[in-house]
């Protein structure tokens, strides 16, 4: 058919001329195909090619003669397209504005044969993400990465976690292409980025988190990006118990620690779920009290009507930053706001001291605060493997009482230690090989502790703050028996060089009862969750620079959540809260003790009674103060709020204000009760 306005010209423009020219993604399908489905007019194929994971996005072929009407269609609108504030319904803007142009242009019955088409890809380029446009309405794409233009797109993918990153058939194809893409997509979201400023954290009005660069300034070989995607409707704690994150056990005493206004501390790896569990605590509690949320970038949603919310303002200025509004005024001006509970999104610095405070004011507080060598003792014999081995033994119970060799700070030796958990997660790209005085070598994770020696003592610093000069302890030899060494033995070395290497395998690590552990060229370091915090990691945080928060301070918080993002032997990785440990205030000191914590190799949590866990737990003494309950009434408390959630489960109300609606009619049902 030809277009009534054209048939004045000799010749139509090839599709080569025209100015504007959608460019569809074609699939080209290898492998076996796992899965298929529709976004919007666009079909996602999910594949695995030799077991690399594929997202591969088809989307609908236009003809020459759909890519000319296209093109007059986005001139048009680039001509006459109302201010982006003004556009309050995108898509109702467009199918308005398509049908007013066609007819403007007498394109009417051309444009009605292929209107799904042309609205498709004007909602694409003209209000949606371009060549991200299928991956950011995917409802199963949880996060997005582009490292570089020469590389293609990769996703993590809600229903296909055992591939990690599933790379796609989307590429830039230039440096320029993804410069200009960065700066749209920034300005998107209120922000800009430029050589000056060269970066940029924002939210999407949609609620996704992005985190661009621009150029070459702070990233190699140039622009990036990182969109982190949360579900429309948030998860609520449903969700999490159906997906075995955690029990209805686990989840009744953190709801009794909140309703009592407990200080919680959810710690954990990047991606492993904190903002989404703090979320869902904060869903149960009473729909009544007032909530303040303190956040950098906004990402906490919760149902209260009495929800004050809080957000840092950044300026970015290269000049001076006198008009940042930081965490630490935030939550000083919270206070002001009389809140039952305030909620800090992300703990970083000295707006912990003020939160510590807040607690202590009665506020309800909650916050998200492969081959090194190894020497170990197993059943008692002496052995010496790589960390790789060795947890991956302990995991398959291969080596069972097990004793790595730590060193003792109060006798200055080197003593075999009980492993008390063990620890494996996938790397995120890259490890540090920090190199020392007489040939001695690490290899580690970013945020590994180390023990560096200081003028006013031994230091833990995170291995990325490590930099030459820097002594760290080390040991003349490997110990040869359970005798361990002496501190005649034990040496400190000098950094000469720390560098960043590609490293695609897995970080291990073993905790210990005194902390520490022996490992590489006779190194001693830190034990942590690598990629993550433990509570003892955590602490020792809140007690260094820049928080500096007095132990006795430490000792108003009530629990530490621990979670994980964790490979199962299917390959699916999936979220689990590997602990829930108690900080107990005894003596003037704190101690720790864990209270709920997931056996790997059950995929199970213990314990699974109520009685076992009032017996073990202290905090849940002040509940009973509060209440005047006894041991008998607490747990009975606990079954009650466990079988209340499980009915909850089983009558399919996951969904957020379904879930949010069931929890006020429990707060309805309990006034109902005491009146």
């Amino acid at each position: 058919m030809k277009i009534p306005f054209l048939r004045g010209r000799a010749k139509p423009p090839s599709v080569e001329e025209l100015r504007f020219r959608a460019e569809p993604l074609v699939a080209a399908l290898r492998g076996e195909v796992l899965d298929r489905y529709s976004v919007d007019q666009a079909a996602v194929f999910i594949a695995d090619s030799d077991g690399r994971g594929l997202y591969l996005v088809s989307e609908p072929e236009l003809t020459a003669e759909e890519q000319r009407i296209y093109s007059l269609l986005m001139e048009s609108l680039y001509y006459s397209m109302k201010p982006a504030v003004r556009v309050e319904d995108p898509m109702k803007y467009v199918e308005g504005f398509i049908w007013e142009s066609a007819e403007d242009l007498g394109i009417v019955d051309a444009v009605q044969k292929s209107f799904q088409k042309l609205k498709y890809y004007i909602s694409r380029d003209a209000f949606g993400y371009g060549p991200l446009h299928v991956t950011m309405l995917d409802p199963d794409v949880e996060e997005i990465s582009v490292t570089s233009y020469a590389t293609p797109v990769n996703v993590i993918h809600r229903r296909f976690t055992q591939y990690d990153w599933l790379e796609t058939n989307i590429t830039f194809g230039s440096e320029d292409a993804l410069r200009n893409y960065v700066q749209r997509l920034a300005q998107r979201a209120g922000k800009s980025v430029t050589i000056a400023i060269p970066f940029c954290d924002a939210m999407t009005r949609e609620g996704h988190r992005i985190a661009v660069t621009f150029a070459d300034e702070v990233t190699l070989p140039g622009s990036t990006l990182s969109i982190r995607k949360f579900p429309e409707s948030p998860l609520s704690m449903a969700h999490l118990l159906r997906f075995r994150t955690l029990t209805p056990l686990m989840a009744s005493y953190l709801w009794l620690v909140a309703e009592y206004k407990g200080f919680v501390m959810t710690v954990g790896a990047m991606g492993s779920g904190k903002t989404t569990m703090l979320n869902c605590i904060l869903t149960m509690i009473d729909p009544t009290l007032k909530i303040a949320t303190i956040e950098d970038v906004p990402e906490l949603r919760i149902p209260h009507p009495s929800w004050q919310r809080f957000k840092a303002r950044h300026t970015y200025s290269i000049t001076e930053a006198k008009f940042d509004i930081d965490l630490m005024d935030l939550v000083k001006l919270s206070l002001r706001y009389r809140p039952d509970y305030i909620v800090v999104g992300e703990v970083r610095g000295e707006e912990i001291r003020a939160l510590v405070q807040a607690a202590a004011l009665g506020h309800g507080c909650l916050c998200l605060a492969e081959d090194e060598a190894i020497p170990f003792m197993n059943s008692g014999t002496f052995r010496l493997t790589t960390i790789g081995d060795l947890v991956d033994g302990i995991l398959e119970g291969r080596y069972k009482s097990v004793s790595v060799f730590s060193l003792d700070v109060d006798d200055w030796r080197i003593v075999p230690s009980k492993v008390k958990r063990v620890f494996k997660v996938p790397s995120s790209g890259f490890l540090l090989r920090i190199r020392a005085e007489g040939g001695k070598e690490l290899k580690v994770s970013p945020d590994h502790p180390l023990l560096v020696m200081e003028p006013s003592g031994l230091k833990v610093k995170r291995a990325e703050h490590a930099r030459p000069g820097d002594a760290l302890p080390f040991t003349k030899r490997m110990p040869a028996s359970e005798d361990g060494l002496g501190s005649e033995d034990i040496c400190f070395a000098r950094i000469i060089r720390v560098s960043r290497e590609p490293y695609d395998g897995f970080f291990y690590d073993v905790e210990t009862e005194k902390g520490t552990f022996l490992h590489s060229t006779c190194a001693v370091t830190h034990n942590c969750s690598f990629h993550g915090e433990s509570p003892e990691a955590a602490i020792i945080r809140m007690k260094s620079p820049p928080m500096d928060v007095p132990e006795g301070n430490l000792m108003l918080i009530w629990c530490f959540t621990l979670l994980g993002r964790v490979k199962m032997p299917d390959g699916d990785m999936v979220r689990r809260v590997l602990e829930i440990t108690e900080v107990v205030p005894r003596d003037g000191r704190i101690e720790l003790t864990r209270l709920f914590t997931w056996d790997a190799r059950r995929d199970a949590f213990t314990p699974d009674d109520a009685e076992a866990v009032v017996k073990r737990s202290y905090r849940l003494g002040s509940v009973k103060r509060l209440t005047g309950w006894g041991d008998s009434e607490l747990a009975e408390e606990l079954r009650r709020r466990s079988a209340y959630l499980e009915k909850v489960v089983e009558e399919g109300k996951l969904n957020y204000p379904d879930f949010a609606e069931a929890v006020r009619r429990f707060y309805v049902g309990r006034k109902g009760r005491t009146e």
